[in-house]
Formats: structure tokens, C-alpha cells, sequence
């Protein structure tokens, strides 16, 4: 461990302890040491689009099970004209997998654009249920970045009055803003446990739909 000027804080000239530990492909983490700290083991960095994936699969299971309970000619047509939760269950099994591949491409473009900031992926959120899809540890701060693939043009909208609201395909998404929101402030709350004045910021980030890669 060695000294090191704050820098990651605007106007700060504290020094602290910085501790390296490996985190995968021979990549290191700085990270200040506080007395908590000290003794926390290094994290498993995750994998992009884990929960997802796992997700999906359990709905392919649930849609085999379902199916399985048929005989006969009742299988056959199954096929050809599957029953309404048949049907909700293979969408919500394609959106899952659509959405995990989209994490594991976000992942691997930032390997590649950041190779020298530490990546977690596929985190549980510390307060509220869900799980955040990637988070950064930069020098500038703690980045919160959610994944998001949809199709259609993305756009804000400013309204001469009242606030801005996010549209993707004419459709109001100022929900996934409002997502982010409670994400960065649950990790915020996780941070300021460990480290004083550490700012964090949310990303939305989004991939190209499904079929355009």
C-alpha cells in the first residue's frame, strides 16, 4: 500500500492508503483503504447478463413443463398454435435472452474502451430488489450503467414548461430514468458506508435491438 492524493474528489488534497488487488486479466483495482475495508476480501467481478440468462431459462422450463403435460394430438397442435401462456412465456423467455446478450455486448465494448477501469457486472442491488447490470470504478467516480435495448428512435423531450421525459419509439420511458434513480441512490447509500465524498453517477446505456448486429 502506498499514499496517494485523492483525486477522484473536486478540490480534495487529502491522501489516502490505496490497496491493489488483482480483479481479472491481470487488471488491478485502487481502491482507499478505510478500517472497514481493510479486511473485505477482493469481489467476484460477476458476469454480464447472468440473472438474465438464468431468467430465461427458467422460462423454458416453465414453457417444456407446460408443454409436456400434453399428449397426443394435443402436443402436435401445440406446435402449430400454442396456448396463450405458452405464448406470454416464450416472449417473456426471447426478452431475457434478448436483454442478457445485450449486457454481455455493453460489457464487452467497455472492456475494451476503458481496459484500466475495474468492471462489476450483474450486481444485486444493495437496498431495493433487482440488479444492476454493470457498475465502473473510475477515478471520476462510481458509475451506475443500465443496459437497455429497444428498438425505435430515442429521444428527450424539453417541454418550454415542466420537466424533460425520455421517448423510444413515441413512447414515454421516463420510468427507466426514474429506474437509474433509486439504483444510484442505493449505491450511493452502499458507498458512503465504506468512503466519504466518492460521487456516483447513473448511465443509461443502450445497444442495438436484436437482429441489427
Amino acid at each position: 500500500c502506498r499514499a496517494v492524493t485523492n483525486r477522484s474528489v473536486p478540490g480534495s488534497s487529502r491522501s489516502r492508503r490505496v490497496c491493489t488487488h488483482e480483479v481479472a486479466s491481470g487488471r488491478v483495482a485502487r481502491q482507499p483503504i478505510t478500517r472497514r475495508m481493510a479486511d473485505v476480501p477482493p469481489l467476484e467481478i460477476g458476469s454480464a447478463g447472468a440473472s438474465a440468462r438464468r431468467k430465461a431459462e427458467r422460462l423454458r422450463e416453465q414453457r417444456e413443463q407446460l408443454r409436456s403435460t400434453r399428449r397426443g394430438l394435443g402436443r402436435l397442435l401445440a406446435a402449430f398454435s400454442p396456448s396463450e401462456t405458452e405464448t406470454r412465456l416464450q416472449k417473456e423467455e426471447r426478452d431475457y435472452a434478448t436483454g442478457a446478450e445485450g449486457e454481455q455486448i455493453l460489457a464487452r465494448s467497455l472492456a475494451r474502451r476503458c481496459p484500466d477501469v475495474p468492471m462489476l457486472h450483474d450486481r444485486r442491488a444493495p437496498i431495493r430488489q433487482g440488479n444492476i447490470d454493470h457498475i465502473a470504478i473510475a477515478p471520476t467516480g462510481v458509475y451506475v450503467i443500465d443496459c437497455k435495448r429497444y428498438k425505435g428512435k430515442i429521444q428527450v423531450v424539453k417541454p418550454p414548461f415542466g420537466r424533460a421525459s425520455l421517448k423510444i419509439n413515441r413512447r414515454n420511458r421516463t420510468r427507466l430514468l426514474e429506474g437509474l434513480g433509486r439504483y444510484v441512490a442505493d449505491v450511493e447509500a452502499a458507498v458512503a458506508g465504506v468512503a466519504d465524498g466518492v460521487p456516483v453517477h447513473g448511465c443509461l446505456c443502450f445497444v442495438a435491438p436484436a437482429g441489427l448486429l
